[in-house]
């Protein structure tokens, strides 16, 4: 899911994290920024029709600091 920063005079940047009412921590993750959900979506494309489908991701996590 996703969270929102804001930059703070005398702190930074700040996030929040309304969906578990907290800061987010270090075990967050960033994959990706954006402004809106159109700017930061892992995936986007147009869908019709039935019929079953399947996605495969990997996700390597490192120390980039």
């Amino acid at each position: 899911h996703a969270w929102a920063e804001a930059y703070v005079d005398e702190l930074g940047w700040v996030s929040f994290d309304p969906s578990n009412s907290q800061s987010a921590t270090d075990a967050y993750v960033r994959l990706a920024i954006g402004f809106d959900y159109a700017g930061a979506c892992p995936i986007r494309g147009i869908r019709t029709g039935g019929g079953t489908e399947e996605m495969t991701v990997r996700v390597e996590v490192s120390d980039g600091q």
